[in-house]
C-alpha cells in the first residue's frame, strides 16, 4: 500500500483487517495473521496468527498457506510457539492442501 500524504496507523489497520476477517473475507484473514506474526498493530501472538491463517488456509488462501509455512519456520521469534507447526505437517501430508485443488 502507499501512503502519499496520509501517515501510517498499524493499529488502525489491524482493527480494518479484523472487521473484514469477521465478516469472512480470507485476504484480510491472511493480512492479519500476518499482523500478528510480525506483531504490526497488534501484539505479536502465534496463536492469533495460526487462528487467522487456519481460517483462510480452510478457505483454500494459498498466500495464508505460504505465510504460515513461514511463520513455523522462524518460530523461535514466538513465545508459546502456537500449533502452526501441526497444521504445516498437515499441509506436508497433503491433508489441507486438497483444499487448493477444489
Amino acid at each position: 500500500m502507499d501512503s502519499k500524504g496520509v501517515g501510517r496507523d498499524h493499529a488502525e489497520a489491524a482493527r480494518l483487517f479484523r472487521l473484514a476477517a469477521d465478516q469472512g473475507y480470507t485476504d484480510a484473514e491472511c493480512m492479519l495473521g500476518i499482523a500478528y506474526a510480525d506483531g504490526c498493530g497488534v501484539p505479536r501472538s502465534s496463536t492469533e496468527a495460526t487462528r487467522y491463517f487456519q481460517r483462510a488456509v480452510a478457505k483454500g488462501h494459498a498466500p495464508a498457506k505460504d505465510a504460515m509455512k513461514r511463520m513455523q519456520l522462524f518460530t523461535d521469534h514466538f513465545a508459546g510457539g502456537g500449533d502452526a507447526g501441526a497444521w504445516v505437517a498437515k499441509m506436508n501430508r497433503g491433508e489441507i492442501d486438497r483444499v487448493y485443488n477444489s
